[in-house]
Formats: structure tokens, sequence, C-alpha cells
């Protein structure tokens, strides 16, 4: 709504032939997700350990970051 709102929009035929298909995202997803198979094997959130857990000043936690 805001881009055909604004001083020079596109035309429609101008829109269709710049807008992504849906084979060029799934290219583009799929060579991402081939990119990323290496992250998928490395820890992530929940698995690692808080700063906080193993260096305390104080025999209280702190839970903030």
């Amino acid at each position: 709504w805001c881009y055909m709102h604004s001083p020079r929009p596109l035309s429609i035929s101008d829109i269709l032939n710049c807008m992504p298909t849906d084979e060029s995202i799934a290219a583009i997803y799929k060579r991402l997700s081939d990119y990323c198979q290496i992250d998928r094997s490395i820890s992530q959130w929940g698995d690692a350990p808080v700063w906080n857990e193993l260096h305390m000043s104080t025999d209280f936690p702190t839970y903030w970051d």
C-alpha cells in the first residue's frame, strides 16, 4: 500500500517482472541451507553454558545478562 502511494511507483507489469518467483526463493533457501549445515552441528540455544553459571563473584547467582 505504501509503495503504491509513493511519488513514482513502478507499473504492475514492472513489479511482476522484478518480483522473485517461487523457484528462485526455493533456490535461495536451498543454497543457504546447504551453506549452514555446519551451524546445525554446533550447539545452539540452551545447549551452551552461561558465563554467569561458571563465574560467580558471590554465592548468590545473578541471572540477567
